[in-house]
């Protein structure tokens, strides 16, 4: 009995793992594009769309930390096509920026980071969670919003967006 059921879960391991080659055989990855600006990088959670892919309304949003220049700071880019990319749009504030979040929905585009924690940093400088949005995809952007106290203890902050069925998008920051 027990050499049966071994036998049935390497069976479905074996058939599992054949599946996901065939799948990943149908990805094809295109000839690799740098985003614009040296020095950058995100931890992730950092790309999303608006839009349908394969059409005109189509849009690639992509937010990345840079320090290239000091302070460290949140920027964003835009790519139609995911070759070309839009100069890139400072959209932290004064502190040094870490931990870009990017989400996206209908026209709206949240991105999020949090301030406080940098080797530029003097030692106890408060965190704080802060956002940026824009409401016409990327094209202006609401100005940095502190959405933590002075004494905040963040960490790597997560915003999504959500459309809702009548309308507006929601944008939420954890």
């Amino acid at each position: 009995m027990r050499r049966t059921l071994h036998r049935s879960i390497a069976v479905a391991v074996v058939m599992i793992l054949a599946s996901a080659n065939v799948a990943f055989a149908a990805v094809s990855w295109g000839s690799r594009v740098a985003l614009p600006g040296n020095y950058a990088w995100n931890y992730s959670n950092s790309l999303d769309y608006t839009g349908t892919p394969g059409t005109s309304t189509f849009k690639l949003h992509e937010a990345y930390v840079s320090d290239a220049t000091l302070p460290e700071a949140v920027k964003y880019t835009s790519s139609k096509n995911g070759t070309t990319w839009s100069s890139a749009k400072k959209l932290s504030g004064k502190q040094h920026a870490e931990g870009s979040s990017l989400a996206a929905a209908g026209s709206t585009v949240i991105v999020g980071w949090f301030t406080g924690y940098s080797s530029y940093d003097a030692a106890g400088v408060a965190r704080q969670t802060q956002v940026n949005v824009s409401t016409n995809n990327g094209g202006t952007w609401s100005g940095v919003q502190k959405l933590s106290g002075g004494k905040g203890k963040v960490d790597y902050p997560i915003v999504a967006a959500a459309k809702t069925s009548s309308g507006p998008v929601n944008t939420y920051a954890a």
